[in-house]
């Protein structure tokens, strides 16, 4: 038997009063699902099962008070628990027969006709999962990884190391199918925290109707107000104290009475006003009298400022179950929706470790994937190894551009839910890892570019105080307007980061049950060797490493000040936010001189306007150890730097 106690509510709390149970007596529960909720006059606290088993006694009720380490509930021993072992023994007796697939040179370029074998990460034998990296091919011009087509055994090595390849050659052959993969060594555990996301998950309500009729986007449980809960929580064990009233008073206010509409979102519902005009509650959320407001226009969000006192009244989670997850779900019911009440209630933020990378200025921090933190930590880690000196000339834009490319096939090939991948990110982020992939790097000649692009959308808010507690915090919908669709009771614009999964089999980032999407959100923080602490980062989906990029290594390389780092001309490599096109795109302001030598080097370069939102909406806000706090905001968006 397991006891559930009540966890640590924050300094200076010592009580709460259980709110509710989401399991009653005799429920099979799994490790860090979800029991009850706990409320205080500070915070709204959620208390996770410590192990799978069967919910037995429940000793504290709905509506009791309890104090810090109080008894709540007992877990015993039962079907969850040994859900595992069945599994274990069912894929034990599964049917030995195989299927060769074949390993295939991928695509090596534009002009490139034939590879070298480098390095062979598997052997004859070995057992691979599908996407694991096989071998490494060498041209002329760029290293191709090759990642494995299928599950299974490593059969046959065909082209040996050192072989000369076409573009159209076997290299090897995999045996497939349900024997095979009954043999394959497990995939590597994944985080505790990554674990509880999917341990025991069945299919969702949402995902089975969906690949039911195979046409529809895979369109996710909105996790903002779980993930702001559990801040709220870290807040308050780091001493804070505002109520969930006062933070969310001011959005309650402009929401309600309103506020100027600003330029850019005057310019983002003209230009999206044809693809979304006529989508439920779209036109009365966002239109004024069915006119797009102009800027300055007082702009209302009425129903969304009703459910945000809900919010502030009730808690966060209410979101998930209660009254108002119950209208939600009815909203999406009616918006043709397949999210339903009983994926909402499933729902719960996962806290999990950053990834770091060291440079020799400090450390930066990032997130793990599904995020693409891990291409905008190693794009800082190789440029740190090319030994730039100057800002602005070739060899700081050329190495920030290579870096991306770099960076960006090793998320294409791998970043996925963290449950489903087979290789440990930070292992991109070792010093040798880096060291090699930094002397792929061609200081003259840009690599053949597009590989296929990530999309995405967000916004960016970071703060710090005079303590030293710092944050670094993005939201998204996706897409500008996410899917479109305003909640009719609610007022709620729901997101679409479900779009970012794919429904072709064999892709990293396929659709699955239980699965996180990859996303482009990915806040950034660093300390600095000088004993500055900075948190920073920006919206622009596939942008985002690179502004980070651009704006780190003049900030904090070459010594730019928070401010002129923002202002100065950025670059944009590949599509992003808005956006089709796969070139180098540069800002006006770049020096002619400067972009006729990147074209001369092999980069496909375009002028763009200066100032252009494709660059991102970045800022950044630091500490030094003497106290000193500067911050800066974009001048291409409406956002601003101040303290309070």
């Amino acid at each position: 038997m397991t006891e559930v106690r009540v966890p640590t509510l924050g300094e200076s709390v010592t009580e709460a009063t259980v709110a509710t149970w989401f399991k009653k007596p005799g429920d099979a529960v799994q490790a860090d699902e979800m029991l009850c909720e706990l409320e205080t006059d500070k915070v709204t606290v959620e208390v996770p099962a410590p192990t799978a088993g069967t919910l037995g006694e429940i000793i504290a009720a709905e509506g009791e008070t309890v104090g810090v380490d109080a008894l709540l509930a007992t877990i015993n021993a039962g079907e969850a628990a040994a859900a595992a072992p069945k599994a274990a023994a069912a894929t034990a007796g599964a049917s030995a027969s195989a299927a060769a697939v074949d390993v295939m040179v991928p695509t090596l370029g534009e002009s490139v006709t034939e590879a070298t074998v480098s390095t062979w990460f598997k052997q004859v034998g070995d057992t691979v999962a599908q996407d694991e990296m096989l071998c490494e091919l060498e041209t002329d011009k760029v290293s191709v990884e090759v990642p494995s087509p299928a599950a299974g055994v490593l059969t046959e090595i065909i082209a040996a190391e050192g072989a000369t390849v076409d573009a159209s050659a076997k290299l090897g052959v995999i045996s497939s199918g349900e024997g095979a993969t009954a043999a394959a060594a497990p995939a590597a555990a994944p985080a505790p925290a990554q674990a509880a996301a999917t341990a025991g998950a069945k299919n969702a309500p949402s995902a089975e109707k969906m690949m039911a009729e195979k046409g529809l986007d895979a369109n996710t449980v909105a996790g903002t107000l779980s993930g702001w809960q559990a801040a709220l929580a870290v807040a308050a064990s780091l001493g804070g104290e505002m109520s969930r009233e006062r933070l969310l008073e001011a959005a309650i206010h402009h929401a309600e009475k309103g506020f100027p509409a600003t330029g850019n979102q005057s310019r983002t519902t003209t230009a999206k006003l044809a693809e979304l005009k006529g989508l439920p509650g779209y036109d009365e959320a966002f239109l004024l009298n069915g006119i797009v407001p102009e800027e300055g226009d007082l702009f209302r969000q009425e129903r969304l400022g009703a459910t945000l006192r809900r919010l502030a009244a009730d808690g966060f989670g209410s979101f998930y179950t209660g009254a108002l997850a119950q209208d939600i779900a009815a909203d999406l019911a009616r918006a043709g929706s397949p999210v339903s009440a009983d994926d909402l209630a499933a729902h719960k933020a996962l806290t999990c470790a950053p990834l770091s990378v060291q440079l020799s200025t400090g450390t930066v921090w990032n997130m793990p994937p599904p995020t693409q933190g891990l291409s905008s930590l190693m794009i800082l880690g190789l440029f740190d190894r090319l030994g730039v000196k100057d800002a602005e000339g070739f060899a700081h834009i050329h190495g920030l551009v290579e870096a991306i490319k770099q960076a960006f096939i090793i998320r294409n090939a791998h970043v996925q839910d963290p449950a489903a991948m087979d290789v440990d990110p930070a292992d991109f982020l070792k010093p040798a890892d880096l060291d090699a992939r930094a002397a792929r790097i061609d200081p003259e000649t840009a690599l053949p570019w597009p590989v296929p692009a990530k999309d995405g959308d967000t916004i960016w808010m970071g703060a710090i105080d005079d303590a030293g507690n710092a944050v670094s915090f993005i939201q998204s919908i996706y897409w500008e307007f996410g899917s479109g669709i305003v909640l009719e009771d609610t007022g709620i614009l729901w997101q679409n980061r479900g779009s970012s999964f794919s429904l072709r089999d064999g892709d990293v980032n396929r659709l699955a049950p239980g699965r996180r999407p990859f996303h482009t959100l990915n806040p950034a923080m660093a300390e600095l060797t000088d004993g500055k602490i900075l948190s920073y980062g920006t919206m622009g989906g596939e942008g985002q490493p690179q502004t980070q990029a651009q704006f780190f290594t003049r900030h904090v390389a070459f010594g730019q000040p928070i401010q002129p780092a923002l202002d100065a001309p950025r670059f944009l490599l590949g599509r992003t936010w808005g956006d089709t096109g796969t070139n180098l795109k540069l800002e006006s302001r770049f020096d002619p001189a400067l972009v006729e030598d990147l074209a001369a080097a092999g980069h496909d370069t375009e002028v763009i306007a200066p100032f252009s939102d494709l660059m991102g909406h970045a800022g950044g806000v630091s500490i030094r150890g003497d106290g000193v706090m500067e911050g800066g905001s974009d001048p291409r968006a409406d956002g601003k730097a101040a303290g309070v």
